[in-house]
């Protein structure tokens, strides 16, 4: 079992209840200020946290800082989220942070920094092969690629197309053993991966209430055959 505790203020855009944070290996604490944190680390128990750099009061590096030399707080890795700046990355370089995440948080993202630093091997990704036409700046003919860790919610994929945040796209892919699905979305996050391709994050803003269930069905399928596994 694994105790990852996340700062209150996350938790919606975390979103533990909906991603792998709720398999049987985690055990998720929530603490709605740097003081309430420290109180649940100084327990020992607490494996891993996740916190906003700027949290009220104590900001997340100064927790960090704390937690670095009591020994009560045991070994905990330490994420901090910020918006990217030069000084954040600083502060939590500083501080001894273990790693960063930057906004807008991507629930998936948060798990895959999550799993690498406690040595939790990812699952079956939800991989579908995703047309892409794009609406944005960067315009440009239709193209396919492989996307993954696809919700309800949005998707993310991987492309060696240049493409902008806030670029509005279309896209349109067949759940397994499924129907087609056809939504529009926004890139609201982009990182660039390796072999010169680019992982693009991207929010469903218009979908289908029936495409939208047909994504939920899947996603609980997929779910229950990792548990089964688990």
């Amino acid at each position: 079992m694994k105790n990852v505790l996340i700062g209150e203020n996350l938790l919606p855009e975390v979103k533990p209840e909906e991603s792998l944070l709720r398999r049987e290996e985690f055990r998720v604490f929530s603490a709605s200020s740097a003081e309430e944190a420290l109180n649940i680390l100084r327990s020992g128990k607490i494996d891993l946290m996740v916190v906003d750099l700027d949290m009220p009061r104590m900001g997340g590096d100064k927790l960090c800082s704390i937690v670095r030399e009591e020994k009560a707080c045991g070994r905990v890795f330490v994420i901090l989220v910020c918006s990217g700046r030069k000084l954040d990355l600083l502060r939590c370089d500083r501080c001894g942070a273990d790693s960063y995440l930057t906004r807008p948080l991507e629930p998936a993202a948060v798990f895959d920094k999550i799993s690498h630093l406690l040595g939790v091997p990812r699952r079956k990704d939800r991989r579908v092969l995703v047309r892409i036409a794009v609406n944005g700046r960067f315009r440009s003919k239709p193209f396919f690629c492989g996307a993954r860790d696809l919700s309800a919610s949005g998707i993310r994929f991987e492309a060696d197309k240049t493409l902008a945040k806030g670029d509005i796209i279309t896209c349109s892919f067949f759940i397994p053993d499924g129907e087609r699905i056809e939504a529009e979305g926004e890139v609201v996050r982009v990182v660039y991966g390796e072999a010169k391709a680019y992982n693009y994050g991207v929010r469903f803003t218009s979908l289908a209430p029936e495409a939208k269930t047909a994504i939920e069905e899947f996603v609980r399928r997929q779910t229950a055959e990792e548990n089964a596994l688990a």
